[in-house]
This record gives C-alpha cells, sequence and structure tokens, in this order.
C-alpha cells in the first residue's frame, strides 16, 4: 500500500464551503487495476446552519475523479453547468450545479 499526497481538489468560498478531496492511499491489485482512497472533508452553509460530512476512506475510481475537476473547471470558466462525483458503493453522492446570480 502506498502513501499518497495527491491528487487534491479543493474548494473554499467562506463562510457558505469549505470542500476538500484528497487522495490518502492507493492499494495495487495483480489480476486488477489500482483503487484508490480519498479523505473528504466537507462544511457547507445553509439558512438553519450548516451541514458537515468528514470520511476518511471513501473510494473512487480514478476517472471519476479526473471528470469530477474537469467539470469543475468547466463551470468555474462558464461552459460547464455541473459536476456530479459518487463513490463505487454508491453511498457518498456530492454535485456542484452551475447558478445564476441576479443583482
Amino acid at each position: 500500500m502506498a502513501q499518497l499526497s495527491g491528487p487534491h481538489i479543493s474548494i473554499n468560498y467562506p463562510p457558505a464551503i469549505d470542500l476538500s478531496l484528497t487522495c490518502v492511499r492507493m492499494v495495487k491489485h495483480e489480476a486488477v487495476s489500482q483503487e484508490f482512497f480519498f479523505s473528504v472533508k466537507c462544511h457547507f452553509r445553509h439558512p438553519t446552519g450548516y451541514f458537515e460530512y468528514v470520511a476518511d476512506d471513501v473510494y473512487l475510481e480514478p476517472k471519476n475523479f479526473v471528470q469530477f475537476a474537469n467539470e469543475l473547471r468547466d463551470i468555474q470558466q462558464g461552459v460547464g453547468s455541473t459536476a456530479p462525483l459518487q463513490d463505487i458503493g454508491k453511498l457518498f453522492f456530492l454535485s456542484s450545479k452551475k447558478t445564476d446570480i441576479y443583482t
């Protein structure tokens, strides 16, 4: 088992959002591809308080993580609208969606 310091995604827009996804370990298997496990830390503010989620060992497929990162970039650049991410067992699901703000 190898200890990793990345890949990593961090989104911080205080006080509304603080999200961190960090690859913390990789497991190699002879017959199948590698498994990547992530640390997840989320803190989202909403009108009645906040939602917090912390997990140390979420299994995400590398291609899904890369796709999520690319879709977040597309939202930031104004060419994308959503960026979903879920683990293999579908117990963890996170989705970012572009919103229009009118002043």
